[in-house]
Order: C-alpha cells, then sequence, then structure tokens
C-alpha cells in the first residue's frame, strides 16, 4: 500500500496500528500494510467496526481494558490477512468474559468477512476483480490490472486505489 493511504490509516486507527513500524522482531507491522491500494476501503471499513467493538465493550465494562491490535497486515494467496491480537484484562469475572468473547467472536467473523470480500476486489484499484494466478502467483485483479500486469506495460489508465466496486 502507498505510505500515503498507509499513513491515513494508521492516523485514523491508531490503536489497532499502534505496532506499525515497530521492531520486526515483536510485530509484522514493522513492514507496514502489505498489499495493494485497492484494498484500502476494505481495511478502513473492517478497522472503523473494530473500533466501534472496542469501544463499546470498554463503555459498558471498563475493567475490561478491551484492546484490538494488528501484528500483520498482507496479502497472501490473492486474498487479505488480517491478524490480530485480542487483549484485556486477564482477571474478569465470568459473567464479563463471556461478553469479551462474544465480542471476538463478532471481529472474528467481521475479519473473515473482509478477507473473504478481498477476493473479488482488485488489489490494485479497488474495482471488481478476481483472483488469478500468473506462474507461481495468486493474485486478485480486475481484467484492466490483469492484462497490464501480464504484458508489463503502465496501465494506461492509472487507477488511485479508491475504486467503485461494490465494497462499501
Amino acid at each position: 500500500m502507498n505510505t500515503e493511504l498507509e499513513l491515513k490509516l494508521t492516523k485514523e486507527h491508531p490503536s489497532i496500528f499502534r505496532g506499525h513500524g515497530g521492531d520486526p522482531r515483536e510485530t509484522g507491522m514493522a513492514f507496514g500494510i502489505e498489499c495493494g491500494n485497492g484494498w484500502y476501503r476494505l481495511i478502513s471499513r473492517l478497522c472503523k467496526h473494530i473500533d466501534g467493538l472496542v469501544e463499546w465493550v470498554n463503555r459498558i465494562e471498563p475493567t475490561a481494558k478491551f484492546e484490538v491490535i494488528a501484528f500483520q497486515v498482507k496479502e497472501k494467496y490473492g486474498t487479505l490477512r488480517f491478524y490480530v491480537d485480542f487483549r484485556f484484562d486477564p482477571e474478569l469475572p465470568p459473567e464479563i468474559m463471556k461478553r469479551v468473547n462474544g465480542i471476538m467472536d463478532r471481529i472474528s467473523g467481521a475479519i473473515d468477512f473482509e478477507e473473504s470480500m478481498s477476493g473479488t476486489i482488485c488489489e490494485e484499484c479497488g474495482q471488481n476483480g478476481e483472483i488469478n494466478r500468473s506462474e507461481a502467483w495468486m493474485r486478485c485483479r480486475c481484467r484492466s490490472c490483469a492484462i497490464c500486469e501480464y504484458m508489463e506495460t503502465p496501465n494506461e489508465e492509472p487507477h488511485d486505489g479508491q475504486g467503485t466496486s461494490g465494497a462499501d
């Protein structure tokens, strides 16, 4: 992802991306967000959802001290991978822990959903796409980006990574 979009995400979601640029022995976020600009909107939507759930848990159960921290965001096998750590007070009473577990399940489900959606959205431009195989690589590309990549020529119509796919 280009630096501008990556910094926008880290600025809008500082708690999720607190490891961004950190020590590579401690976090995969040391390497930044390792995917194309086309998935910016997916990642942004997911982070807004996560932030909302974290805020809700901490509002109704302040003792939980619940946090979600991304430790790696990348492309793998043509789809998005969004790996997180869940952090909370380990001494929570069982009734509060049950709520926290439910929220962790909801967040995991949201991550699974966005990861699966990424297989239908061009990683480069954000338009509708599909997973293509080229040599040993699997990549999600729209037709235009796939052709340009195959021909190894610059795209005649530059994409800004914020396409108009149905990803919103």
